[in-house]
């Protein structure tokens, strides 16, 4: 490993929209880490905050795949060369949470945020095996995009015969329209604006799906449960008005789940009290012990994330890919990055 520990290409945020590739240091390993040659890392919704944002000159990326070069003398759950996901939240790895595998809830969490770089340095707590059947791309949803709509559904209690619908049909969406169907959800009706991401869920089995830029979507909803509501909303929209939207959208004892959007915007109206129990419940990735029966859903062939890539975009062509997935929603899902 002498020469390992030379150069790498890393894309570095270096202004509004412009991502810039430069050499830099491949980091050092600790007694507990191991280093990963990144084989790709695909484009998160929630990319669009900092790049949209003026330079935070850091290199940034979460949903990444990649493969075991070197490790620490501590580290010894992998092996040179097998293929792993890093678990993206990092806890203190001494409080009651962390000692569960909730890194979620811990208050001194952070990010493990260096996807476009060639090479990471990963602790061995924060890694993840990736099963020989799946390929780089779709490795790439294994974490996040898997893990976050399934701990939703979870949350939800979702029950056999009830109707549910989706908010928003990006990757988490489209996922989550598979696992309600996977959880016992009879009716499972998708809501979006672009069309072409309607007919993906279509396509996935949703029973329904609504174009909220030519239909009234609520109308439609209260129609098809003759005037009562869904038992369960999905949301995956941030915007400022989506997360009010789903909730209208409720029945009587009926739940919301937010995996995007927040609780503004019901104050004095009533709706959260009395008779209606309407419940709103929030939700955030997921944790490190649902990993493997989320594994488990995929392989049992419940759900298809190979229908999720649409681009696949070389190292060098980082640009066009973040311009192809923030620009142009119409024409595409979930963008990666091979490194």
């Amino acid at each position: 490993m002498a020469n390992l520990y030379q150069k790498m290409n890393a894309a570095f945020h270096v202004g509004k929209h412009r991502i810039a590739i430069r050499e830099t240091p491949i980091p050092k390993i600790s007694e507990d880490e191991y280093l990963i040659k990144t084989k790709a890392c695909a484009i998160c919704g929630s990319d669009l905050r900092w790049w949209s944002r003026e330079a935070t000159n850091e290199i940034h990326g979460h949903e990444s795949i990649g493969i075991v070069v070197d490790a620490g003398r501590n580290a010894t759950a992998f092996q040179e060369g097998d293929r792993v996901i890093p678990y993206v939240i990092r806890g203190c790895g001494r409080c009651a949470f962390c000692s569960r595998g909730f890194y979620i809830y811990c208050k001194q969490n952070t990010g493990i945020t260096t996807g476009f770089a060639e090479y990471q340095a990963v602790p061995e707590r924060y890694l993840m095996d990736v099963p020989g059947c799946f390929n780089d791309e779709e490795a790439t949803l294994l974490g996040d995009n898997l893990g976050t709509p399934l701990r939703a559904l979870r949350k939800a209690s979702v029950e056999e015969g009830e109707t549910a619908v989706v908010f928003g049909l990006g990757p988490l969406g489209l996922i989550a329209i598979q696992g309600l169907l996977f959880f016992g959800a009879e009716n499972v009706i998708g809501i979006d604006v672009q069309k072409n991401r309607c007919d993906i869920a279509t396509e996935l089995g949703a029973t329904l799906t609504l174009d909220a830029s030519t239909v009234d979507f609520h109308r439609q909803v209260f129609r098809i449960t003759k005037g009562i509501g869904a038992h369960v909303v999905i949301n995956t929209v941030d915007a400022a008005d989506a997360a009010a939207a789903a909730f209208n959208l409720l029945r009587p004892g009926g739940r919301l789940i937010l995996i995007a959007g927040n609780c503004t915007g019901y104050g004095g109206q009533g709706e959260l009290r009395g008779r209606a129990e309407r419940q709103i419940i929030g939700t955030f990735y997921f944790p490190r012990t649902d990993y493997e029966e989320n594994i488990r859903i995929v392989r049992s062939g419940l759900i298809n994330l190979k229908r999720l890539v649409s681009h696949v975009y070389p190292f060098e062509e980082i640009n066009e890919a973040f311009e192809m997935r923030f620009k142009n929603p119409d024409k595409c899902l979930k963008v990666v990055i091979g490194l």
